[in-house]
């Protein structure tokens, strides 16, 4: 006959809901023998006539009849959820690097360009936005006219009465008149360095002309995140040059192409203001033009610049 205590363990232990597995364990752990065990529940069974197997009990059963037990299950559980909530923000902040190198792959430069730009935009947003407006030259008839032959060019000026004439060596030279007006050319040198050089190849031009024509024709619209990313860092360049080479000035920016002659003109003639004016000759020469004249005036000077002739300087009426 199995021992009276072990017989109402089991009893009270199936009647709390346990398992018979969990009964068994518990038994076993607190010294009793596999034999009794088993004899002990093959007459309780005789006795009560329980199935020979229970089934296991709920979750919330077990954590009720055993709370020790109950809580070690919860904290498993929760931990398994923290591993996966932890396991699955990992997982993101790895797709998000992926990703995010990936678009950098293909963006970085772009992104690295609209950086720079908006920061030029930041000091000189006007000015980058600024393109040269083309325009018809339309030059007065002077009654009479002075003509010029130095530094590679010859010019007329529609205005009589030399008052004084600087030279600054083989590469300026200024004239004055006696009414007020006043021009003075200088002679540019085409860049030589290897840098220059190199620049020009990058952006696939043999002149001076184009070069800042790609310079000034430049803005900062001209690059968004589609941009590609050798386009970007290209037109980023002509805009930080731009920001360098190009003169404030009050009014417009002008384009001219006489057909011996093309250039810029740098603002509007204003009254007692000069007006900076580039002119590239037919084959490739730079020459800068600075006076005080009206834009009816410089407009007659333009048209007649043509390749230094040997007319010495003196006046010619008209």
């Amino acid at each position: 006959m199995p021992d009276e205590n072990l017989l109402k363990s089991i009893k009270d232990g199936l009647a709390q809901g346990r398992s018979e597995d969990i009964i068994r364990s518990s038994l076993l752990s607190g010294g009793w023998a596999q034999k009794d065990i088993d004899d002990a529940f093959g007459t309780f069974r005789t006795e009560q006539t329980i199935p020979a197997s229970v089934s296991s009990p709920s979750v919330s059963s077990i954590t009720t009849a055993l709370p020790e037990v109950g809580v070690g299950v919860n904290t498993q559980k929760g931990m398994r959820i923290w591993q996966k909530v932890i396991l699955w923000v990992l997982g993101v902040i790895v797709a998000l690097g992926v990703v995010g190198g990936i678009v950098w792959a293909m963006c970085g430069k772009t992104i690295s360009s609209m950086i720079v730009i908006q920061y030029l935009v930041h000091d000189n947003g006007v000015l980058l936005n600024i393109t040269p407006t083309p325009r018809v030259l339309a030059p007065i008839t002077p009654a009479a006219s002075t003509t010029f032959s130095d530094l590679g060019l010859t010019l007329s000026v529609p205005w009589e009465g030399v008052s004084s004439t600087k030279k600054g060596g083989a590469v300026a030279v200024t004239v004055s008149f006696t009414s007020g007006k006043q021009f003075t050319i200088m002679k540019a040198s085409e860049p030589t360095s290897s840098d220059a050089v190199e620049l020009y190849k990058i952006l696939h031009v043999s002149t001076g002309y184009e070069f800042e024509e790609a310079v000034f024709n430049a803005t900062p619209n001209q690059v968004s995140i589609t941009t590609p990313g050798n386009k970007a860092m290209l037109t980023t360049l002509l805009l930080t040059m731009k920001s360098v080479i190009l003169v404030p000035a009050p009014g417009l920016f002008y384009n001219f192409n006489t057909g011996v002659i093309k250039g810029f003109q740098h603002g509007d003639s204003l009254p007692g203001k000069f007006v900076f004016v580039e002119i590239y000759d037919q084959v490739g020469n730079k020459f800068n033009l600075i006076t005080n004249a009206t834009q009816g005036e410089i407009d007659y000077i333009l048209a007649s610049v043509r390749p230094q002739s040997p007319v010495a300087v003196g006046s010619q009426n008209q």
